[in-house]
């Protein structure tokens, strides 16, 4: 899923936009953003996502990517507000469906685009159906369909 979202971040205009990827694992969207001149922060609960990361910025002869460690439950996790967030196979718990979504309104600005990357394991209409209470408005590709 991060090598679908990877692509997609090829094609969004970055710009200006502050970026938020939310469970990075070993940052390839990350790095993508980074490499297009975008304002990237990853998150990532695991303890070795912040060294993975780090170790493929150096590997790509990048800068270090801003990191902030977090659960999808950390209501004080200071990390601002962002025009663009985005997250590879995140929807892999049912009852984190709350939690992300709520993460992503705390740091949302009022004009944000949010672009989710699911392989399909149920919980995608669940969290379009919370993000639409929230306020937000939902369409859905079949990345895997485009040419």
């Amino acid at each position: 899923m991060s090598k679908i979202l990877a692509r997609v971040m090829l094609q969004e205009p970055l710009e200006g936009r502050r970026i938020l990827e939310i469970g990075c694992g070993i940052g390839l969207p990350s790095i993508v953003v980074k490499q297009l001149g975008g304002d990237i922060t990853a998150s990532d609960y695991h303890p070795l996502a912040q060294p993975f990361l780090l170790e493929n910025t150096i590997l790509n002869s990048l800068a270090p990517i801003r990191f902030k460690t977090g659960d999808w439950n950390t209501a004080n996790l200071s990390l601002g507000k962002f025009d663009l967030i985005i997250g590879s196979d995140v929807l892999y718990e049912h009852q984190h469906i709350k939690l992300i979504s709520s993460l992503i309104d705390r740091h949302s600005s009022s004009q944000v685009d949010v672009i989710i990357v699911d392989p399909g394991r149920g919980a995608h209409r669940a969290f379009a159906r919370e993000m639409e209470r929230l306020g937000y408005m939902h369409s859905w590709t079949d990345l895997l369909t485009r040419a």
